[in-house]
């Protein structure tokens, strides 16, 4: 499966957890493939966890073209985490 997440917006969106205390997210497209390796109609709008700096304060990733994750071998429940290299 090969996934290109597209990010249009810097901004944060701050929600609460059950048990007390605050996280943020940061919106996102992910155009897909299906098993034949065709591309989706339409691109999915999902929540992505950006980086955090040295103090623990989360960094928002700039709205960047497309970059794609070829060969993606797991994808954990409604979460994908993605490494950002400098």
């Amino acid at each position: 499966m090969t996934i290109a997440i597209d990010i249009e917006s810097a901004n944060l969106e701050t929600r609460n957890k059950k048990g007390g205390g605050t996280y943020q997210v940061q919106e996102a497209f992910a155009h897909t493939t299906d098993n034949h390796g065709n591309p989706r109609r339409y691109p999915e709008r999902i929540n992505i966890f950006p980086p955090k700096d040295a103090k623990v304060m989360s960094l928002p990733i700039h709205p960047a073209p497309i970059f794609w994750l070829r060969n993606l071998s797991r994808l954990i429940t409604d979460f994908l985490s993605l490494v950002f290299l400098n």
